[in-house]
């Protein structure tokens, strides 16, 4: 896995977590 996918793939997953603490 090359760096940037794994940066995208924790932004991804940071990014779920903010949405579901706004519901």
């Amino acid at each position: 896995m090359t760096s940037w996918q794994k940066r995208k793939k924790i932004s991804i997953i940071s990014y779920t977590r903010e949405f579901n603490q706004f519901i």
